[in-house]
């Protein structure tokens, strides 16, 4: 595959429903879409090639989660609690988020074989494999699932996240309508968007 191409990106991702053993929730993972497969590649996670920065982010977890508890604690109480623990997650959960997006920006440069061999969790599906693919936006939310139904009956669910939690109060219908973009780019009439 000396000409195979990146055609676009959907990043970051997180496996929701998934048949194969090395899709884990806790990993966030970047579609990449070339002209003959999609390849789903680790960019933090356990497990992962890339235990530098995941070794970071958990340093950042833990960082965040000691500010988000002087923070709650200074509020006293089941409610100062219930802040720390929401504000501690969510520090830890935008390091990940970073750490994410950086690694897919590092990976772009590669060519497709290089991004394949980056992660042993990293996988393909070719677009000869695929049935369908639904793509479904979650009301206002900067959230949407894409749905992915193979010819042997396997269905492969991700959920996109916002590049930053900070992006979670708007709304991000312009990056949706960009990956519907990408994906019938590759797919055409194989794609089904509900909204």
């Amino acid at each position: 595959m000396n000409d195979e191409k990146i055609l676009g990106v959907i990043s970051p991702v997180k496996g929701i429903h998934n048949p194969l053993p090395q899709i884990r929730a806790e990993s966030y993972w970047a579609l990449f879409f070339t002209n003959s497969r999609i390849i789903v590649a680790k960019t933090v996670g356990f497990g992962t090639a890339l235990g530098k920065e995941v070794a970071l982010g958990g340093l950042g977890g833990m960082a965040g989660s000691e500010v988000g508890g002087a923070v709650g604690g200074k509020l006293g109480g089941k409610l100062g609690g219930i802040i720390g623990a929401i504000s501690g997650g969510l520090a830890a959960e935008d390091q990940n988020l970073k750490e994410s997006n950086a690694n897919t920006e590092a990976m772009k440069n590669l060519p497709p074989a290089a991004i394949m061999q980056k992660d042993k969790s990293n996988y393909s599906l070719a677009y000869s494999e695929i049935r369908q693919v639904e793509m479904q936006k979650l009301l206002n939310m900067p959230i949407s699932f894409i749905k992915i139904q193979m010819n042997d009956g396997k269905k492969i669910e991700f959920g996109t996240v916002p590049g930053n939690l900070k992006g979670i109060i708007k709304s991000q219908i312009p990056a949706f309508n960009q990956y519907v973009e990408i994906v019938k780019k590759v797919l055409g009439n194989k794609v089904k968007v509900k909204q």
